[in-house]
């Protein structure tokens, strides 16, 4: 776990340059989407949505570098037929995966309070940063989406569809943006609200938009169980399915 940790925490780093690079780029995704609010709104626009809706990108972002590596790393091992050897290491290739991402979370999670930062002191929207209350959100989020990237990459076992999958994966993501503004109803609103990333942004809209922390605790058990079902499904999938393509011979085989 130590050896993750440093090889995560490298890879953020070791490029300054880099990561300065992509905490600016994000930062003019949200200045943009901030600035174009406020202009297309005029006197009537509601900084508070607007903020909230930023939060949820952030939140997004966090989320989706969890499912995406998740997945690329499955389909990567499976391509070139070395995912068998890992199940026989001395730790397991899911507990591997989970391990790496946690790791890839505390790395990353400095770059997501900076941007935070930045849309406080550079816009002066009102936001609180708690950062002992917003972390454990976040963490159990991503071991949600965790699971959803196990999902993601059984899928990919299966049918070998990467592209199409990806695609898919990050279009079913994207009402969880905006369920918590009231944006969507029917159907998709109902699909939106068992993604363990849709509760989380209703937690850190709560706490860092309006400081309400009375309901924080009812808000994270709720994250717990969903993102605990979330990840327990994604790991049964995907041992099921590399079984059955084990069976079909299609490892290694893209």
């Amino acid at each position: 776990m130590k050896a993750e940790f440093k090889r995560a925490f490298l890879g953020e780093f070791r490029y300054p340059l880099w990561y300065l690079g992509q905490i600016a780029g994000r930062f003019v995704v949200l200045a943009t989407v901030f600035l174009g609010a406020n202009y297309l709104g005029g006197t009537t626009s509601d900084s508070v949505l607007v903020t909230g809706a930023l939060l949820n990108i952030l939140v997004l972002i966090l989320a989706l570098e969890s499912t995406n590596s998740v997945g690329t790393t499955i389909v990567s091992e499976t391509r070139i037929g070395t995912i068998q050897q890992l199940f026989v290491s001395p730790i397991s290739f899911p507990a591997l995966l989970v391990i790496r991402d946690v790791a890839a979370f505390f790395a990353q999670f400095p770059a997501f309070v900076v941007q935070v930062l930045l849309l406080k002191l550079v816009f002066g929207v009102s936001l609180y940063v708690p950062l002992a209350l917003i972390l454990p959100v976040l963490f159990t989020m991503r071991l949600g989406m965790l699971g959803f990237g196990f999902l993601f990459g059984a899928g990919n076992i299966m049918f070998q569809r990467t592209n199409l999958l990806n695609i898919l994966t990050n279009v079913l993501m994207l009402p969880t943006i905006l369920v918590n503004e009231g944006n969507i109803s029917g159907a998709l609103r109902t699909v939106a609200n068992l993604f363990p990333l849709t509760k989380a942004d209703l937690v850190v809209q709560g706490v860092m938009l309006h400081g309400v922390e009375t309901a924080y605790w009812e808000g994270l058990l709720r994250l717990m169980s969903s993102s605990a079902v979330f990840l327990f499904v994604g790991l049964a999938v995907f041992r099921v399915f590399l079984k059955m393509s084990l069976k079909r011979g299609l490892v290694g085989q893209y």
